[in-house]
């Protein structure tokens, strides 16, 4: 690639429970991230099925409008009108998106009840709904309003009663703090914690592969993915 990447060499490692596969990538020009220190995210559970934490340093990524990155985001968000540069100008760097297991919601009902006599009285009812687990958490800065703003206007976030969504995603309730945004879906508030490991989960067939971004440079990457080594001996369980 003219601008973008160099070299790219993949290794692979093992032990009694896990395949891992070492990656490193080298970029012709010099990458506008880089990794910054420790940084708000959600703690994990053993219900995730899909998650992703990122801690990065934006702050050149912001202005650099020529970027591969700043382009592939932009042409990414494309796709559903998503205001990235709002996002960018209000996004301090950490990220973290939890998916998986089941939440409890309480939902109010008014319904119009007529007796014998055709009186009509309203009658309140609470009802118990299961919907998916889910989870965003994202720093932000003062710009966060006018990023919230757009969203809304975009018809990306929409507002239901207590509720908020973002496309077709579960019902959601928002938290809004000066440093930070977080929806959640559920009435238990998730559990926050400072990481500065950038890392996920993706659950393949029951399979939870996990991948790290270990070290990055001006020029360079380090990544890990890893496989439980079970899942690769019974091959027709995860291929």
């Amino acid at each position: 690639m003219e601008k973008g990447l160099e070299t790219a060499l993949f290794a692979h490692n093992s032990d009694s429970s896990s395949f891992s596969l070492l990656s490193y990538f080298k970029n012709k020009k010099p990458l506008n991230i880089k990794l910054k220190e420790p940084g708000i995210e959600l703690a994990s559970t053993n219900s995730v099925s899909k998650q992703l934490n990122i801690h990065i340093d934006i702050s050149k990524l912001r202005k650099a409008y020529n970027d591969p990155i700043y382009k592939f985001l932009v042409n990414l968000g494309k796709k559903i009108s998503f205001p990235t540069k709002d996002f960018l100008d209000a996004w301090e760097g950490d990220l973290c998106f939890t998916q998986g297991g089941t939440a409890i919601i309480h939902e109010t009902f008014i319904e119009s009840v007529m007796d014998e006599e055709f009186n009509v009285t309203e009658v309140k009812s609470v009802k118990e709904e299961k919907i998916p687990g889910f989870s965003l958490l994202f720093s932000v800065n003062q710009n966060s309003t006018n990023l919230i703003n757009k969203l809304f206007a975009k018809g990306i976030l929409t507002k239901h009663e207590n509720h908020f969504q973002f496309l077709a995603s579960p019902p959601l309730s928002f938290v809004k703090r000066p440093n930070s945004l977080l929806f959640y879906s559920g009435e238990s508030f998730p559990k926050q914690v400072l990481n500065n490991k950038n890392h996920g989960i993706w659950t393949q067939k029951g399979t939870k592969i996990g991948f790290a971004i270990d070290s990055l440079s001006s020029h360079e990457m380090f990544g890990t993915i890893h496989i439980p080594i079970d899942r690769i001996i019974r091959r027709n369980k995860f291929f």
